[in-house]
């Protein structure tokens, strides 16, 4: 979702400088967030893998993964709401986005 904010942020030249802050804004609160707890994850399963060679004293079974996505998700998802949620021009900006892209 943040790679597509940002490609029409960029395929948008006539895009005031108001807009194209926020959209900048609103992304950079999401990335990083979102990047952290991927690696988190992927940190995870490279220890499952580890557990399933026998190869940690303390095993991580698939129900620790499940849980760990889980919280990924409960942490990362609202974020994503409220981006998707926000009143005013980033609602706006996304309806005008899919248009465009159903145009395509």
């Amino acid at each position: 979702m943040c790679q597509e904010w940002l490609h029409f942020q960029n395929s948008v030249h006539d895009l005031p400088p108001e807009e194209t802050e926020l959209i900048i804004a609103v992304v950079g609160q999401a990335q990083p967030r979102l990047r952290i707890k991927l690696i988190q994850f992927h940190d995870l399963i490279n220890i499952y893998g580890k557990s399933l060679a026998g190869e940690t004293e303390k095993p991580v079974t698939i129900l620790d993964l499940q849980v760990c996505w889980d919280m990924v998700r409960m942490q990362v998802l609202p974020t994503m709401i409220r981006i998707l949620s926000t009143p005013g021009i980033l609602h706006v900006l996304q309806e005008e986005f899919y248009l465009h892209l159903n145009a395509q």
